[in-house]
């Protein structure tokens, strides 16, 4: 006779549809497997089915395990989670998770687990997926034709998987692998939470009790009718036309707060925004003070080391400064003296990126003596750089100028 099974894990990928019944104990033994590729046209639904209706009619606890399910981490500050409850912990979750999964947080299930936390923010594992998707999965579910240990819809859960190009499913016993591998995980105490029917959507609870008390009321116009006076039925009617403001009300506020948390978010990305900026402001500044900083001290690192080199073998006439070049022009007494000057200064000069270039020795006729010229000229790595540097501040002065200029404010 069929032992029933613990657990009816039903396998749905992009590629694969398999069913794995798992024994009750802590072995994990599995009771039956089954596993078919995935056909292209089959929406998640139709693979639930499908595989319920291979096996045996008997199944334990169902989950439906599959990728399609949005699952991601979603942070909260430590704040706001002491200050809601859990019905509004699920609805700021599920408002938070919106960006990234794209589902409506009014019009879905939730299950979500904590996943870490600190001193300033919690962080949840969330699995999300459309209530309309769910509740199909699980009509299908219904109508396979099977016994479940939980006979209720909201006994049907649902849960996420990862599944990577390394993740094997092309066999039954692979699958089985990879679904007790999940089980063992699920129900250790970090687990990821399953979506049940208890994890309704915000919106659909609230319709529920609005649908709910407005039948009553009803019920209770009818009776009215034929017991009581005119009055009591002016009463009850006015008692219907509050539940019906109520629910207008709850629909304005449910709105509102998904308004007020996207504003939140657009705050926060512009605060961001404007933290770029400014950190980009103080560099430029940094970068025009150290420019400033070179420059100057260029005049001073020419005039200290012609002056530390100066001596009784030769005689500066002229400096001149030209395109980033300095050319000193002057007489000495042998080439042997031009040579001993510009090794002096090439060795004055050393770690300030002047390099020394004697261009040019002739005897001049009235004295006998060497006319030299010696050029001192800048790294051209180093002079390409700064360049760039002022290429990019002058633009960066130039766009500041012109945004001023567009809003008004000089």
């Amino acid at each position: 006779m069929f032992q029933q099974p613990l657990y009816t894990i039903v396998l749905v990928t992009y590629d694969t549809i398999a069913r794995v019944d798992v024994r009750p104990g802590d072995a994990y033994d599995v009771a039956y497997s089954f596993r078919i590729d995935r056909p292209s046209q089959s929406d998640l639904s139709d693979a639930v089915m499908t595989a319920i209706s291979h096996g045996p009619k008997q199944c334990g606890r169902l989950i439906i395990l599959s990728d399609e399910f949005w699952t991601g981490a979603v942070m909260l500050a430590n704040e706001i989670v002491r200050e809601v409850n859990g019905e509004q912990l699920e609805q700021a979750l599920a408002l938070e998770a919106e960006p990234e999964s794209g589902i409506s947080p009014f019009e879905s299930r939730l299950g979500f687990v904590i996943d870490s936390t600190n001193d300033s923010q919690t962080t949840w594992r969330v699995v999300q997926a459309e209530f309309e998707q769910v509740k199909q999965i699980a009509t299908a579910a219904q109508q396979a034709g099977r016994v479940y240990a939980y006979s209720s819809l909201s006994a049907t859960e649902f849960a996420d998987v990862s599944i990577d190009s390394s993740t094997d499913t092309s066999t039954a016993e692979a699958c089985e692998e990879l679904v007790v591998q999940w089980l063992r995980e699920f129900r250790s105490e970090n687990g990821v939470a399953a979506i049940t029917d208890a994890a309704r959507s915000v919106l659909e609870e609230h319709a529920g009790r609005v649908k709910g008390a407005m039948a009553v009321a009803a019920i209770m116009c009818c009776a009215c009718h034929y017991v009581l006076s005119e009055r009591n039925i002016a009463h009850t009617l006015q008692h219907c036309q509050q539940l019906a403001d109520s629910e207008k009300q709850l629909r304005i506020e449910i709105d509102a707060a998904e308004k007020n948390n996207r504003e939140t978010l657009e705050v926060s990305r512009q605060r961001e925004t404007t933290r770029v900026a400014f950190e980009r402001q103080i560099a430029n500044a940094q970068a025009i003070r150290d420019e400033f900083n070179s420059t100057r001290r260029r005049p001073v690192q020419i005039l200290s080391a012609l002056a530390n080199t100066a001596g009784r073998e030769h005689w500066i006439q002229t400096i001149h400064f030209v395109d980033n070049q300095v050319c000193v022009t002057g007489l000495a007494l042998d080439n042997r003296a031009v040579l001993h000057f510009a090794t002096r200064v090439e060795v004055e000069l050393n770690g300030t990126n002047w390099f020394v270039h004697p261009t040019s020795m002739s005897i001049d006729d009235k004295t006998s003596l060497v006319r030299f010229e010696v050029v001192l000229s800048m790294n051209a790595s180093e002079v390409s750089h700064m360049a760039v540097r002022s290429t990019r501040l002058l633009n960066d002065t130039v766009g500041r100028w012109r945004n001023s200029f567009e809003k008004g404010t000089c």
